[in-house]
């Protein structure tokens, strides 16, 4: 004899154990590519600090400094010549002044 077997019946039960696996199973693929990507970034992040670490090392404070103070000086010198020549200007400009009204 012949049995033919009939299609399994889906019942709501059924179906949601199927979509529970099927979510179960993008779930965790997705967790696995978060890890990965965690993962990666967390290299990243200490190879970047390892780095940075490496160049605070290797800068001189002393040569900084050195360096800051040529600046300021500069900038002070480039101050003091611009209004020592403002105050020149000024001057020329009063007695110019003081001539026309004749004090």
């Amino acid at each position: 004899m012949l049995f033919r077997r009939r299609p399994p019946i889906r019942t709501a039960l059924t179906r949601g154990r199927e979509l529970a696996g099927k979510g179960a199973r993008m779930a965790a693929a997705a967790g696995a590519t978060g890890a990965r990507m965690a993962g990666n970034v967390a290299d990243r992040a200490r190879r970047g600090y390892d780095r940075g670490v490496e160049f605070a090392d290797d800068i001189s404070l002393d040569g900084i400094g050195e360096h800051l103070q040529d600046y300021f000086e500069a900038a002070k010198g480039a101050v003091e010549d611009t209004v020592s020549g403002e105050l020149q200007d000024l001057r020329k400009s009063i007695r110019r002044r003081r001539r026309r009204l004749g004090i």
